[in-house]
């Protein structure tokens, strides 16, 4: 039997009693979804005179007449919402197991709802102030937001590996959490049954889309994603996430990590840099040629990108989308086509700068030895630096550091926008539109649009060091003040409703 699933896909059905899972025990049985053949879940079910079951009416109406004809006359039809009037507690349950993949919209919260009930008692265990954090401490902000929430007084539990269904509400027995926090959608399936589990249990979830959100999409199968609050580092998605259904869609852009602001009071460790401008990062992000496989960029749209380029535009993630004709960001994964031209556009961006750099400054470049290849002119091409340990103390130290923002995030910040200036160092930057979160009078002096300017613009903050210090301490005000990872966490708990331990009143 072949089917069109819940996203219009073809899909051909397996058969037999191995596709179906038994949960519970009683007298009585519910069965969920009857598979291509009827008569599979008759015969699990014989002896059972009080039978029920659930069906998906866009699957029913794909089937065939002979389909109906094998459904018992005394088996009962019924709703999800009639099964809280059903003691599924005190049933046996049948599940065809394909069908959560099939549709997961309808199929995950009903299953969600019904193991709770046939596995255990419904009542959860006491709340605690607990966040589950998916990943573990060298997950992408799992380290900050961890020792974030910590200081609000959360006890925060990484969860590393696959998180499931039947594992989360094996947990839920001995306690609920006061939220499920993801970062990049780390620790929901595609299909959405670790979503559907929180729901029915009642916790708050939330997603933080570190990374360019459509990307994310991409790999997700349900739209239990459009349910989930969303939080976005850059406010250029938000409108585009909303006309898809999302229902709660926040900007949250990143912060400064905690440990930078104390790289300012450290002694000097990185003399050789106190002359150099110094570039830290990587020629692209980690897996990118799997998760690119098979793309190209056409040619003509390259040579436009290149075009704007060097007069000083940006060829960013929407352009793209646009010189492409991609209408359709979810579901699918066409939008990685966008998304691997801005990726390559922004290579080429970033050799760009660093080439001219190069030429007017000293220059040290600390990332994979790629940049070799790609920049055989440049001599100091230096090991990658581990982020929580050298790396504040290298931005304190450099006469400057320069930052060239992916166009894969069009209003999109880096980490560097936040953390050059908490350690006390200077940061030369790129100008995106995303640098409207500062004052401008504190972005204007340090921001260039050509990489032919990055020199002049460069020499210009520097002929001055009385100048330069007095900036560089408005920046590191500023940061302080408004843009630590202790706001960003403040914000997202009150956007969600979620109160700390250690507020007023808690």
């Amino acid at each position: 039997m072949r089917i069109l699933d819940e996203s219009g896909m073809p899909r051909t059905l397996p058969e037999g009693p191995q596709t179906f899972a038994r949960l519970g025990q009683g007298a009585g049985v519910l069965i969920l979804g009857l598979g291509p053949d009827p008569a599979v879940a008759r015969m699990l079910a014989s002896g059972c005179r009080d039978a029920a079951y659930v069906e998906h009416p866009g699957f029913e109406a794909q089937t065939l007449p002979d389909w109906r004809l094998a459904i018992p006359e005394h088996w009962r039809r019924v709703t999800p919402q009639d099964l809280a009037q059903l003691d599924v507690h005190e049933r046996q349950v049948l599940y065809y197991e394909p069908n959560p993949r099939l549709f997961p919209t309808f199929w995950n919260p009903v299953l969600a709802y019904c193991k709770r009930a046939a596995l255990g008692p419904r009542e959860l265990g006491p709340k605690k102030p607990v966040v589950i954090l998916p990943g573990d401490e060298t997950t992408l902000l799992a380290h900050e937001l961890a020792a974030t929430l910590e200081s609000f007084g959360f006890k925060t539990l990484l969860r590393n590996g696959d998180i499931t269904g039947d594992k989360l509400r094996a947990e839920l027995g001995l306690f609920t959490p006061a939220l499920f926090l993801s970062i990049n959608f780390k620790g929901l399936d595609a299909h959405g049954e670790v979503f559907a589990s929180l729901a029915e249990a009642g916790i708050p979830a939330a997603a933080w889309c570190v990374d360019n959100p459509y990307h994310l999409l991409s790999a997700l199968k349900s739209p239990f994603w459009k349910e989930l609050p969303l939080f976005v580092t850059d406010d250029w998605f938000i409108a585009g996430l909303t006309a898809l259904g999302a229902q709660s869609v926040h900007h949250l852009p990143l912060a400064a990590a905690g440990h930078f602001f104390a790289a300012a009071a450290r002694p000097v460790r990185f003399a050789h840099l106190e002359n150099m401008a110094i570039f830290v990062g990587r020629p692209g992000f980690p897996d990118k040629k799997r998760f690119f496989s098979g793309l190209t960029v056409p040619d003509g749209a390259f040579h436009r990108a290149l075009a704007l380029l060097s007069s000083g535009e940006r060829a960013d993630f929407g352009w793209w989308l646009e010189q492409l004709g991609i209408t359709q960001a979810w579901p699918g994964r066409q939008v990685r086509q966008a998304g691997f031209a801005a990726e390559q556009t922004g290579l080429v961006w970033r050799v760009m700068c660093l080439r001219e750099a190069a030429r007017g400054l000293p220059l040290a470049i600390f990332g994979p030895k790629d940049w070799r290849e790609l920049l055989p002119e440049v001599e100091n091409v230096l090991a990658e630096v581990d982020y929580y340990g050298a790396l504040g103390a290298i931005y304190h130290d450099a006469a400057l550091t320069l930052n060239l923002t992916s166009p894969l995030l069009p209003r999109g910040l880096t980490q560097r926008h936040f953390d050059v200036w908490a350690a006390g160092g200077f940061l030369l930057t790129d100008k995106t539109p995303g640098l409207d979160l500062f004052p401008g009078e504190l972005t204007e002096p340090v921001t260039f649009s050509r990489s032919s300017d990055i020199v002049d613009v460069a020499r210009a903050a520097q002929s001055s060091q009385a100048a330069k210090r007095e900036l560089a301490a408005a920046w590191r005000e500023e940061i302080a003040a408004r843009h630590t990872y202790r706001h960003r966490v403040a914000e997202l708990l009150e956007t969600l409703g979620v109160d700390a331990p250690d507020a007023p009143g808690a």
